[in-house]
């Protein structure tokens, strides 16, 4: 990868973070009743434009996919793939069973990892995204058949 393209797309992403910052300028990160509207994004942004800036100052040696040229590689695809189907499903299905069919798909698909592995580590992150978020911050979760369930056992 050229210095300047190495250079360039953590700049850029560096902008839409700025951006994304200023847009979400008037959420409240924090009201009477717990987490405001502004939380998640303004956490995601600013853990996007530090981790922007710093690939930015140290990018970092190509590996070996990069030296081979350009094109779509099958983990890019993957990756793309789970963000759409995630990006789809969530308003039909809730967060969590999209999230676990995302996270398995990533990681036994696009990163290799055996089937006991993505599974187990799928259901760990969902578990923990859940009890964080759901049930220590009463953050809510769009509706789906495992918001129900889980909501029946007063987990959410």
């Amino acid at each position: 990868m050229s210095y300047l393209l190495a250079r360039l797309v953590p700049l850029s992403l560096l902008a839409a973070a700025a951006a994304g910052w200023f847009v979400s300028r008037g959420l409240e990160i924090w009201t009477d009743d717990g987490p405001g509207p502004g939380l998640m994004p303004k956490a995601t942004i600013a853990l996007m434009g530090v981790l922007a800036l710093a690939v930015a100052i140290a990018p970092g040696p190509a590996s070996a996919s990069e030296e081979d040229g350009p094109g779509l590689s099958r983990t890019f695809a993957i990756y793309a793939a789970s963000c759409i189907a995630m990006a789809a499903l969530v308003p039909l299905l809730g967060f969590v069973l999209p999230g676990l069919l995302c996270v398995f798909a990533i990681l036994r698909f696009a990163e290799d990892r055996s089937w006991l592995a993505s599974i187990a580590y799928a259901l760990a992150l969902i578990a923990t995204i859940v009890l964080l978020f759901g049930t220590a911050l009463n953050v809510q979760f769009p509706e789906g058949p495992a918001e129900h369930a889980l909501k029946a056992v007063r987990i959410l």
